[in-house]
């Protein structure tokens, strides 16, 4: 747990889950919540599948991390959306950490 707490404070990582640490690359994804679907507007729980994300980090203490994000899909119920959970670590497409993000905290 120690070593998980250490990887969120290093690299900024607040609110995500780290569920491993291999070396230069480490693994995290979101809790679960309800998500609003796009399309409907109705709240859902209900997870349609999962997809990893390569996310490049800036450099810390000279040694560059790769991150790989757990992302979750979720299925509305009510119109059959399929949709990405909202996440604060990057913006929509992009697959480099904005360095603002990380200055700002």
């Amino acid at each position: 747990m120690l070593k998980e707490n250490y990887t969120i404070e290093l690299l900024n990582l607040k609110g995500f889950n780290v569920i491993r640490t291999a070396g230069k690359v480490i693994t995290i994804c979101l809790p679960v919540k309800p998500h609003i679907c796009p399309q409907c507007k109705n709240e859902t729980r209900k997870i349609h599948d999962y997809r990893l994300q390569k996310v490049k980090h800036l450099p810390v203490a000279h040694t560059s991390y790769t991150i790989l994000i757990k992302k979750r899909r979720y299925k509305c119920p009510h119109c059959n959306k399929r949709f990405y959970e909202n996440n604060s670590l990057l913006s929509k497409y992009k697959s480099i950490k904005d360095p603002y993000k990380i200055l700002c905290y």
